[in-house]
């Protein structure tokens, strides 16, 4: 064999050689690129599944939180409406005719003074106090044989008065009345409410 035949022949087999290989390597490549379409379609699938999975619980915890946002929001409306509704009741107080409101305020001071041994001491009005005064304090006195006195120190309070007798205080002021019967109001005013 002459040695342009053997290098023909070594090319030729080259050839044959570089074409085997490269036809293994883009089998290689497709089976390689097959398996990682795969492997990716897998994982696409699999976070779809989940989020599938999660969306309904993610939606679920969603919609407890706006019920309870919902009713926070409510119960705040509510609880406004009542801290009105006991306002309006002190307005409507501050409202008495003169004649009705120290008439009360008499029946006050008798209960308040009954709780009470020593009959001496003073009552504090409130800084806007337009009924009550000297005249008043004084006709009580002479009524129930006690010996109070109008206070110099005047409170900050709606209407009503305070009652001190040495270390005893009996405060009847309005905010204070209304408190003492808001325990027992309150469920009658949230039931109002809710029935409108």
């Amino acid at each position: 064999m002459a040695l342009q035949d053997i290098v023909t022949k070594i090319e030729s087999d080259a050839r044959q050689q570089a074409k085997e290989i490269i036809e293994k390597a883009q089998q290689q490549a497709k089976t390689i690129l097959s398996e990682a379409e795969k492997e990716a379609h897998e994982i696409e699938e699999e976070w779809r599944k989940r989020y599938q999975r999660e969306k309904d619980e993610i939606f679920k915890r969603r919609e407890i939180v706006a019920h309870l946002d919902a009713r926070k929001l409510r119960l705040a409306a509510q609880r406004e409406l009542i801290e009105e509704a006991f306002a309006e009741s002190i307005n409507k107080l501050q409202q008495l005719d003169s004649e009705g409101y120290t008439s009360w305020m008499n029946a006050l001071l008798e209960e308040a003074i009954q709780s009470v041994e020593d009959k001496r001491g003073e009552v504090l009005l409130c800084k806007k106090e337009k009924v009550l005064d000297e005249g008043w304090i004084k006709r009580f006195n002479e009524e129930h044989g006690t010996d109070l006195a109008i206070a110099k120190e005047r409170l900050s309070a709606s209407g009503g008065f305070l009652l001190r007798i040495e270390r005893v205080e009996v405060n009847c002021t309005f905010e204070k009345l209304v408190d003492f019967v808001r325990d027992d109001l309150e469920p009658e005013v949230v039931h109002r409410f809710l029935v409108r």
